[in-house]
């Protein structure tokens, strides 16, 4: 995460506080010998707004961690859970922090109740919003909470929902990737994110082709959106087929890894050039 530019995006800080911790990340950024980014959209941040050099940023992509869910243990959890088959499962794992904004979610979820669709938005997970979260959604029939779970049962609930959330607050969008992207990916479930248009998240969805966005403050499009992918087979198909492929090509473990080897080595290397160059001096 930029985290000059999170306390901004989120209203954390301002003044400054702002400037001070933009300074910092700056300053540190600079007198690395090398960064590593997760994303090539932070390199234009760190080079214009942060002074970092170019030349000495790398990106590396975080791996997925999970497998492609199984489609028996996905409907045993399903079923646990008493999700019926006629409805779409709206499914939104990870952080209920401040940065998510989901209180867009329960407003989709209100209209749902209101329209009778056939909808259920489930938030699984936990985070320093949850509380209150609750507590805004409490009766909403369509809205559903789940406690963390293990690994285990965290791919079969991906793969037992009909749409992944990614929901962002208005004005987040270029502090952050979301990390549950990498899951989602590999889960082969269509992706509907409510974000920026001009941010990371929705950009990420157009490269993949896993997935739409509508606005960050637009429960209406969310809950339509929502129904839509979660009854258009075809379409939830190509999409999560699409996730898949973009996953094995480019956030692949083996991917990763072999870049971080790459770079080590490459830093090798210059300190050793930059060490020979020394001792040339010396021995004038």
């Amino acid at each position: 995460d930029l985290y000059g530019r999170g306390v901004v995006e989120t209203g954390a800080a301002s003044g400054f506080s702002a400037r001070a911790i933009h300074g910092l990340e700056s300053v540190t950024l600079r007198l690395a010998d090398d960064v590593a980014v997760i994303h090539a959209g932070f390199t234009d941040d760190l080079v214009e707004h942060l002074g970092v050099d170019r030349h000495r940023i790398r990106e590396i992509r975080n791996w997925t961690h999970v497998d492609p869910p199984d489609p028996a243990a996905s409907k045993a959890f399903r079923n646990k859970h008493r999700w019926s088959a006629d409805e779409v499962i709206i499914l939104h794992a990870g952080n209920m922090g401040y940065k998510q904004g989901l209180e867009n979610v329960i407003a989709a979820a209100e209209l749902a109740v209101r329209d009778a669709r056939r909808a259920r938005f489930v938030l699984l997970g936990d985070g320093n919003q949850r509380a209150s979260l609750e507590a805004a959604g409490a009766g909403i029939r369509t809205l559903e909470f789940l406690a963390p779970v293990s690994e285990e049962e965290f791919v079969a609930a991906l793969g037992a929902a009909d749409v992944l959330l990614v929901n962002e607050r208005p004005g987040v969008a270029q502090m952050a990737v979301p990390s549950k992207l990498t899951s989602y990916f590999r889960s082969g479930r269509p992706i509907l994110a409510a974000t920026d248009s001009a941010g990371f998240t929705a950009g990420e969805l157009a490269a993949s082709g896993a997935g739409i966005c509508v606005p960050a403050d637009r429960p209406d499009l969310l809950l339509n959106e929502a129904l839509r992918l979660g009854t258009d087979s075809a379409l939830a198909t190509q999409l999560g087929e699409a996730g898949r492929r973009y996953s094995d090509q480019l956030l692949s473990e083996e991917v990763a890894l072999d870049r971080y080897e790459r770079w080590i080595i490459d830093l090798a290397d210059m300190r050793n050039a930059d060490f020979g160059c020394r001792r040339k001096r010396w021995s004038k």
